[in-house]
């Protein structure tokens, strides 16, 4: 499937398309499905498409993919809140829990807010706080605040990344026409100069003959 088909697919998802936005973010939010699911990838796409081909709401896209990471995070903390859910049964995990676990301890009451923009363990740094039993209002206020900034950032770069696409496209396109009408007229005037001179050598031809 190419780029092109790709964005007609999403664009068809209609209002759907919010739905799967919403369940994107919140599953790279949460804790072990977020490595395996690209919802920053998803965010500027949709970003792009509501730039580009009006398909979808700006302010409706930010609120639902807003909505889904704040919930990620939210179960992630919770979850390592009430006994870690036997982690020791995820080996496959097990690094990704020490690099987060070294990033709480580094970062405290700041690791929520900046791990939201650590890449593979970002899903992690929730589920670490709350094995800490970091305080509640401390933890959401970090995961509600990190969550408008992260998709608002990756919702913005798409719409500004298809807002100059449009443009780029548009004046290349008019780019396209100027040259093709320039190289039109510069062949009419070339034509137009070649007939003038064999016309001149017919009637200077004809006036020897005279």
């Amino acid at each position: 499937m190419n780029l092109s088909s790709l964005l007609s697919w999403i664009v068809d998802w209609g209002t759907m398309g919010y739905l799967i936005l919403f369940l994107m973010t919140l599953g790279e939010s949460l804790v072990f499905t977020g490595l395996f699911i690209p919802g920053t990838v998803v965010l500027v796409i949709m970003g792009g498409l509501a730039s580009t081909r009006g398909s979808f709401e700006f302010p409706l896209l930010a609120l639902t993919a807003i909505s889904g990471a704040i919930i990620g995070n939210a179960i992630s903390y919770e979850l390592g809140r009430i006994g870690r859910v036997c982690v020791e049964r995820w080996a496959r995990f097990n690094a990704y829990l020490a690099k987060a676990r070294a990033f709480f301890l580094r970062h405290h009451d700041m690791s929520v807010f900046l791990g939201r923009f650590v890449g593979p363990i970002r899903p992690f740094i929730p589920f670490v706080a709350g094995a800490f039993h970091m305080g509640r209002m401390r933890f959401y206020v970090s995961n509600v605040l990190s969550a408008i900034l992260w998709c608002a950032w990756f919702l913005a770069m798409g719409y500004a990344f298809g807002f100059a696409w449009q443009r780029a496209f548009f004046w290349s396109t008019a780019g396209v026409g100027v040259l093709i009408v320039t190289a039109i007229i510069g062949m009419a005037i070339v034509w137009y100069w070649r007939l003038k001179r064999r016309s001149a050598r017919v009637d200077q031809r004809d006036s020897s003959h005279d």
